[in-house]
Formats: C-alpha cells, sequence, structure tokens
C-alpha cells in the first residue's frame, strides 16, 4: 500500500504518514517551528501537558517530553493513555500522572482514558448541563482510588 504526500483535498490539512523517513520530515517545514513552539510552552513555569491518545512510539517527540521534564521542575504531565509498555510508564516522577482504566459507568464497562469518556466528562460542559463539581469529584475520587492500587 501506498500513501501520498499529504491529502490533495484540503490544502491546510497537512499529514506525515508512518513511513521509515518519518522522523526526517518531521525536521522540516512546516514541523521544525511546530517542534520549536511546543519545546518553548513545555518551559513555562507550572505548564501542564495534557495527552490524550499519544502512544509513545515517536522518540524525537518523546525526547521534547523528557527535556521538559529535566528542564522545568514545575511542568506536570498528564496522561490519558494505556501506555503500561512503555518506557514513559516506568518514571516514578510525582509531576507524572498516568490515567486509564474501565469503570462500571451506569451499568456497562468504560474505558475511562478512551476519547468519548473523556470530553464527555473530564472537559467542561459549554452548555454548562452536568454538575462540574460532581463530576470533578468523581474523577479525582476514581483517580485516587486507581492510584493507591
Amino acid at each position: 500500500m501506498s500513501y501520498p504526500e499529504k491529502l490533495e483535498t484540503d490544502k491546510n490539512n497537512i499529514l506525515i504518514y508512518p513511513t521509515p523517513t518519518k522522523q526526517n520530515k518531521s525536521l522540516g517545514s512546516p514541523y521544525v517551528e511546530l517542534f520549536r513552539e511546543f519545546q518553548k510552552k513545555l518551559l513555562i513555569p507550572h505548564s501542564v501537558l495534557f495527552v490524550i491518545g499519544y502512544s509513545f512510539s515517536d522518540e524525537h517527540v518523546n525526547n521534547i517530553i523528557y527535556q521538559a521534564l529535566a528542564t522545568n521542575s514545575t511542568i506536570n504531565l498528564v496522561i490519558l493513555n494505556d501506555i503500561s509498555s512503555k518506557d514513559i510508564a516506568k518514571i516514578n516522577d510525582n509531576r507524572i500522572f498516568k490515567i486509564w482504566g474501565c469503570i462500571n459507568n451506569d451499568g456497562k464497562d468504560t474505558m475511562v482514558h478512551y476519547f468519548d469518556y473523556i470530553v464527555d466528562n473530564l472537559f467542561p460542559n459549554i452548555d454548562a448541563t452536568k454538575n462540574q463539581e460532581m463530576l470533578l469529584k468523581k474523577f479525582i475520587d476514581y483517580y485516587n482510588e486507581n492510584l493507591s492500587k
């Protein structure tokens, strides 16, 4: 199977497809500027990086995150993904919060690190139809309960 270099339907959408040259392509424009900005933002004191769905399979991206953890003592990293088999999961650092797992939600098993659960239960509801304090407490209780395991 071959992949096109980029989507032709919309000139604003650019995607680097998984190929052996992926890292080299990400060092060119416009990605190098995006990575530079990413690095800069991670050095801001008291920053928080939320990682949702990233598999930690790209070493060049991982290196930026590791570098931020090494140089910014006030950064926090919140990972919402099952990364149990990845090197980052082995780092014992109280600034790294690793959240994944299954809860019984209204009679059905729900993966807390899945996008739908995150959007429906953890992000603020713009319509304000849900009780945000209750959801936050539920999330914190779940996290504290599973942190002690």
